[in-house]
């Protein structure tokens, strides 16, 4: 039996084209994901720096305080968020109410 790029040399060809435009569609997708997981760092970068000034602002200013105390109470409902943020409630509720 005779290979099929012997008498159709053109499916050699497409062959070619077809395992090149996988390997660019794997590229992109690479970079995608990488794109993707740079932004996601980016993000949680932020977030980081973000709560810690709004922590350091709750200590040092009652208002805040209790500005966070509230929110905390009203938005955060799943029992693993409130057991991770609860040292801190605690220690906050404990601050004096004026400074």
């Amino acid at each position: 039996m005779t290979d099929n790029t012997e008498l159709h040399p053109e499916l050699s060809a497409l062959d070619k084209r077809i395992a090149k435009a996988a390997q660019l569609k794997a590229k992109y997708e690479q970079e995608m994901q990488r794109i993707k997981s740079t932004k996601r760092t980016e993000e949680t970068g932020k977030k980081v720096i973000n709560g810690a000034l709004i922590e350091n602002a709750a200590r040092e200013n009652p208002r805040i305080r209790e500005w966070y105390l509230k929110e905390v109470a009203e938005k955060v409902t799943r029992p693993h968020d409130l057991k991770r943020l609860a040292p801190l409630l605690e220690e906050l509720r404990n601050l004096p109410k004026s400074v």
